[in-house]
This record gives C-alpha cells, structure tokens and sequence, in this order.
C-alpha cells in the first residue's frame, strides 16, 4: 500500500473517530438537557400543586369564617335555633382552625378570638332564660366586635396568603415570602383600633357580663 493510500486511511479513521466523540458529546448534552428539563418540570408541578392546594385552602377559609359569622348574627335575631347555630359555628371553627397555621401573629389571634367567641355563645345558650336585656345587649355588642376583630385579621392573613401563593408560583423557592413580616407590616395601619378591640373583647368575658352565672 503507497504511503498517499496509508494516509488516507489514517485520515478516515480520524475523522470517524472525531465524528464518533462529537455524536457521544452531543447525545450526552441532550440527556443532560431532559434530565433537567424534567426534573424542572417536577419541580414546577409540584410548586403549582402546592400554590393550587394553598389557593383552594384559603378559599374554604373565606367560606368557613363567613358561616362563622352567619351563626353569631343567628343568636342575635328573635327564635333562632340557638343549639343549631352553635353546632354549626363550632363546625366552622374547626374548619378555620384546619386551614390555618398555627404560629404566625394572626394565626393566634384568629384562633383566640374564635375560642372565646364560642366560650361567649356556649354560656350564652346555657343562661339563656335568666339573662337580662342588658346583658343579652352587652353580649350581642361583644359578638359583633369579635366579628370585626376576626375580619382585620382574616383579610390581612388572606392576603398575605395570596401573596406568598403567587411569589411562590412566580419563583418556587428561589425566592421565600415572608408571611409573618407582611401581615406585622399591614396590621401597623389598624393597631390602634385592634387593641380597643382585643381589650374590649378581653374586658366581656361572659363571667364578667354576667355575674354569678358560670
């Protein structure tokens, strides 16, 4: 075989070499890009699910404390069905409480006030028969602001809600939202008229409305 021959041999089997590395080169990139492609795209559903499941939650909050409200305006109206508004308020409450944290500032709130609205509505049917008209007015007005507290903080909380549900659809865990620093930052506007309220609800306790009636 001429040396012209030998070298274009060499030369052919270089480049088939060459062409070889290059196609296993590119084939591996391509795995790469679908190995990370799907787990982005895992990533992604699994940050939509989520984003999905807290939309729904906060949505059956909306709806739970609305019932809430619904059953305490109950007490107030002439023949309501006392035991069968309160078995519904305390239904309501325990869908509340499913829906919500419990370590963030209006988390607590929420879960006190609620609490205390219901200890106000059980004693509420228990002395029913012997509470005066005065009394019976001091309890409706307590119940009417407990609703206003809830409202503040249930709007704030929804809200920050909803935010951290977007961020989170927006940048995954890129980028956290910090809920609890947000709903600290909305309450400074209504911090004034939330520790009237908190004291009054604190101060109309039933015991301390109506006395010698525990």
């Amino acid at each position: 075989m001429s040396i012209s021959n030998l070298l274009s041999v060499a030369l052919s089997n270089e480049f088939n070499l060459a062409t070889f590395i290059v196609g296993i080169l590119s084939l591996g990139g391509v795995i790469v890009n679908i190995i990370v492609t799907a787990s982005t795209n895992k990533k992604k559903r699994y940050t939509d699910l989520i984003t999905s499941n807290r939309v729904i939650t906060m949505q059956n909050l909306k709806q739970s404390l609305s019932n809430c409200f619904e059953s305490i305006y109950s007490f107030m109206t002439p023949n309501a069905n006392l035991n069968e508004e309160f078995k519904k308020f305390e239904y309501n409450k325990s869908q509340i409480f499913y829906a919500i944290n419990y370590k963030g500032t209006a988390e607590i709130e929420m879960r006190e006030t609620l609490n205390a609205l219901n200890d106000l509505l059980f004693n509420y049917i228990l002395n029913v028969q012997t509470i005066t008209k005065k009394e019976k007015e001091k309890i409706f007005e307590t119940l009417k602001t407990g609703i206003e507290y809830l409202q503040t903080y249930s709007t704030i909380y929804c809200k920050c809600e909803w935010e951290r549900a977007k961020n989170t659809s927006l940048f995954g865990d890129k980028e956290k939202y910090d809920t609890e620093s947000a709903v600290k930052n909305y309450l400074k506007e209504f911090e004034t008229e939330l520790k009237q309220k908190k004291e009054m609800l604190t101060n109309n306790t039933f015991s301390k409305i109506v006395k010698n009636k525990n």
